[in-house]
């Protein structure tokens, strides 16, 4: 990547610089999101409502000499400052964070668009992630899922799972982390950590995973799956990688589904055997809204167990597992969204006309409700 920039830039490395400054400022107040755009001050979003930041107002020279330092550092061709229209990139401001940036034209001008990688991972007890869960990365290989639907909480899942595995990883591991964004940066603690993310540091999830396949990576993680990669990510978990996954799928008993989907029939018997002896642990994500304003997260979640194993060999056994994860709760840790949502309504972070509504089996939520705890998350 370039470092010269043509022209003056907005951003000497000077401490007074107003964008460094408003910049710097907006990542302290905890800002998610930032706008910079001619006419008008350093907007940033923070806690949902965008704000300003500081007294500079931006001139349209002042934009377009930041998009000309960004349009220098950025990765492949990019078109000269006169013709570029649009234009993406993870970009870092030295002492002050990485960003996610969108630079972007608007009436004749330039808009820049940042959005802040935090350094900072929530743990799994801020997630509401069930303790329980952690069980399936002490295995030293096979396959852990997250399942649901986009914008279901899952890459910041995926991140806190990460996290903790990195804090109390029992011995060094390394852990590669294949993304299409880069969400969060993850620190080398007890594990060394690669990040990659496409179309910057390599052309496709495919050549990455293969990468990281050949090379015995300890630890694999995928933000994004599709049922084609099935086959290398088993190969990786045979192989004694402990692979991490995003998949598309609503539930437990889908994502499973999900699995087998791309398979000939022929050959299912064989890839139910594979998936049972591979599969540590699986997390279904929904966000719900929270009496106190924003949402919480919804799990249902599976563990492995010998009759979990036996249960997944057979085809008509898929049909069951919603009733096993309900009947295996004391004994393993596992759960439905059902009593995930009774639990919940019993801590009181969300109403019991939410926990019904989303139900899927209702009176059974109902029964549970200001009962005995349908399932213990931890917070």
């Amino acid at each position: 990547m370039a470092d010269h920039v043509n022209g003056p830039s907005l951003l000497p490395q000077t401490p007074d610089s107003p964008l460094d400054a408003a910049l710097r400022e907006a990542v302290h107040r905890g800002a998610s999101d930032l706008h910079v755009r001619a006419g008008d001050m350093l907007r940033a979003r923070i806690e949902g409502d965008l704000v300003g930041i500081g007294a500079h107002i931006f001139s349209s020279e002042d934009v377009a000499h930041f998009v000309e330092r960004l349009r220098g550092e950025a990765p492949g061709d990019v078109p000269a400052i006169e013709r570029l229209r649009d234009l993406t990139l993870t970009w870092s401001a030295p002492g002050i964070s990485r960003f996610r940036v969108s630079v972007m034209k608007q009436r004749s001008t330039f808009m820049v668009m940042l959005r802040v990688v935090p350094h900072v991972i929530p743990s799994m007890a801020d997630l509401g992630i069930p303790a329980t869960f952690a069980q399936a990365l002490e295995a030293p290989s096979g396959l852990v899922l997250l399942s649901g639907g986009e914008r279901s909480g899952r890459s910041t899942t995926l991140a806190s799972l990460l996290s903790h595995l990195n804090d109390t990883s029992e011995r060094r591991r390394h852990v590669v982390l294949i993304e299409t964004k880069t969400r969060f940066l993850l620190r080398d603690k007890k594990c060394t950590i690669t990040q990659r993310e496409l179309g910057v540091d390599t052309d496709s999830i495919e050549s990455a995973l293969e990468a990281a396949i050949d090379h015995r990576t300890d630890v694999i993680a995928l933000d994004r799956v599709d049922p084609h990669q099935l086959e290398p990510l088993l190969h990786a978990a045979e192989a004694g990688s402990l692979v991490l996954a995003k998949v598309n799928a609503h539930d437990v008993t889908d994502t499973l589904r999900h699995l087998v989907s791309g398979v000939p029939t022929a050959s299912q018997s064989a890839i139910r055997l594979r998936i049972a002896k591979t599969v540590r642990g699986i997390i279904a994500h929904r966000l719900v809204a929270a009496n106190k304003g924003g949402r919480v997260l919804n799990t249902e979640l599976f563990l492995t167990s010998p009759d979990f194993q036996a249960m997944l060999m057979d085809a008509g056994a898929f049909l069951d597992i919603r009733v096993q994860l309900a009947k295996h709760t004391a004994a393993l840790g596992t759960h439905t969204f059902d009593q995930s949502l009774a639990n919940l309504a019993n801590d009181g972070l969300i109403g019991t006309d939410v926990a019904l509504s989303l139900a899927q089996h209702p009176a059974e939520v109902r029964a549970l409700l200001h009962g005995a705890p349908a399932v213990r998350q931890a917070r």
